[in-house]
């Protein structure tokens, strides 16, 4: 153990107010820009390209509402500053999703390509060089430049995408139940019998735009000040409690519904666990806990808030106007052993409150 010391930990919240969904019904509220984040997904499409050439239309990573060929351009709007499929009147579902892509080529040796689809950007490739062709969206092709001899027909091809939902509005959404429309992960050929498709939004999917609006009312930084520096794996070095109450109204057509916090990761998930929150610098992670609501969240615990996009249950929004759900916040600073970092440190997570 050393005792140098190890100075401040800043966690920022950036607290917006989306939505969450249940089995069949996403349920969103008021407000402007991510409304809802959900419905996660991991397909893997496999099989032979069954043709050489390469098309704009057909890339080899892709989501869309189509699965035969890439989005169209004219399909997308934009709607409080992102590119999303309109759902609703100021209303549109996006993507955030990351995929890899394994093919074998004309000359039969393996090539690979990595990219993200909708949010932040669909973009990919070594150095960024892959996008949408021009008039498509969320559609990544292994080139930008289409023609014949490129796959091995009968070679190996294997794609993998991961990711969730998001409901982005402008705030001129009003209250009504819309259906969703099926959309697809695919991997395209220029002949049908070597595409490859899967759902990954069913259309049983129903939206519920409600007049539900939530705040919080917490901390957004946290500030541990100066702390010991402690080289054992999975000791607390510093804590904090602060109040963590959560005020939601509706105006009108109320509506019953399960108010409950997400919390997604800008900084890593530590060692892969949930409930750890990956210092920016590395060698330490932050844990959180409702008490009452999570399990703890001590340092030498795999327990406690969920930093995964989980949804935690906080409590039920009765057919009233406002209700407040009153709990407190207890924030752990925790060792990761031999590679803690001495000096100032950061770590930031996105809390979203999510109904349905």
């Amino acid at each position: 153990m050393q005792n140098k010391l190890f100075y401040f930990f800043a966690l920022s919240l950036a607290l917006t107010v989306p939505k969450y969904c249940a089995a069949e019904t996403i349920t969103i509220g008021k407000g402007s820009g991510v409304l809802w984040e959900g419905l996660p997904f991991n397909v893997t499409l496999s099989g032979a390209m069954t043709h050489a050439s390469l098309g704009s239309a057909y890339g080899l990573m892709n989501i869309g509402n189509s699965n035969t060929k890439c989005m169209s351009s004219t399909d997308l709007t934009t709607i409080a500053g992102y590119k999303a499929l309109q759902i609703a009147p100021g209303v549109g579902l996006i993507p955030r999703a990351t995929g890899q892509a394994t093919y074998t080529a004309y000359d039969g040796s393996t090539k690979s390509f990595t990219g993200t689809i909708g949010l932040p950007e669909t973009r990919g490739g070594n150095s960024g060089e892959l996008t949408s062709p021009n008039g498509y969206e969320w559609c990544l092709p292994p080139s930008m430049t289409s023609g014949g001899n490129f796959y091995s027909a009968s070679g190996s091809r294997v794609v993998n995408i991961t990711g969730t939902w998001v409901l982005v509005a402008d705030g001129t959404q009003t209250s009504s139940n819309v259906a969703i429309p099926t959309m697809w992960a695919s991997s395209f050929s220029v002949l049908r019998t070597g595409d490859r498709y899967q759902s990954i939004l069913p259309a049983s999917m129903d939206l519920r735009i409600s007049t539900i609006e939530c705040s919080v009312n917490t901390p957004t930084v946290i500030n541990f000040g100066t702390v010991t520096r402690n080289l054992t794996a999975n000791t607390e070095l510093g804590i904090q409690t602060n109040s963590f109450n959560v005020t939601c109204t509706q105006k009108s057509s109320l509506v019953t519904a399960n108010i409950s916090v997400q919390f997604r990761p800008l900084t890593s998930l530590y060692e892969g666990s949930k409930n750890r929150l990956a210092l920016a610098q590395g060698g330490g992670y932050i844990t959180g806990e409702i008490p009452g609501v999570t399990d703890s969240g001590t340092c030498n615990a795999n327990s406690g808030i969920n930093f995964n996009n989980e949804a935690i249950k906080i409590g039920r929004m009765p057919m009233q106007f406002i209700n407040t759900f009153n709990n407190q916040i207890t924030w752990r600073l925790c060792s990761g052993g031999n590679a803690l970092p001495s000096g100032a440190v950061s770590a930031s997570t996105e809390m979203l409150v999510t109904f349905n």
